[in-house]
C-alpha cells in the first residue's frame, strides 16, 4: 500500500507465507490508514505467477486503474498485469523478469483496505 506513485512510501499489510493452494485465500486487514494504490509485489525469483487478487473495503470490491510492472513473460498478451484484475482465474501474470514485478491498482481516492483475497 502506498500514497506515492513510485511506492516509495510503501507499508506491506500482508506477506504470503507460502506459495498459495489452488483456491481463494481471503485476508482480513486491520490496518486503519487509507491508500491511494495497492500492489501484489512478487517474491524473488517468482515472476510473479497470480492469478487473481482482489481488494476490499468493507464488502465494497475496489476497483481502479492497472498498474504495475509492463509486459510478459515471452510477450504473451493474455499474461499481463492486467490478468491479475480481471476476475478470470484462468488468465494470470507472468512477468517479464523474475524479482520485483508487481502489479497493483490506483484508486480515485485513498481507500481503507480491510480484506485481501487472492
Amino acid at each position: 500500500m502506498a500514497n506515492r506513485p513510485d511506492f516509495s512510501d510503501a507499508v506491506t499489510i500482508h506477506t504470503i507465507p507460502a506459495r498459495a493452494d489452488m483456491r481463494y485465500m481471503d485476508v482480513p486487514v486491520g490496518h486503519p490508514h487509507a491508500y491511494r494504490y495497492a500492489r501484489y509485489l512478487s517474491a524473488p525469483n517468482d515472476y510473479n505467477q497470480m492469478a487473481e487478487v482482489q481488494f476490499y473495503s468493507g464488502e465494497t470490491s475496489l476497483s481502479g486503474e492497472v498498474i504495475g510492472t509492463e509486459g510478459s513473460y515471452e510477450d504473451m498478451p493474455d499474461r499481463t498485469k492486467h490478468s491479475v484484475f480481471d476476475g478470470n482465474v484462468l488468465t494470470f501474470y507472468s512477468a517479464i523478469e523474475p524479482d520485483g514485478a508487481w502489479a497493483g491498482l490506483a484508486f480515485d481516492k485513498p481507500e481503507r483496505i480491510t480484506r485481501i483475497r487472492y
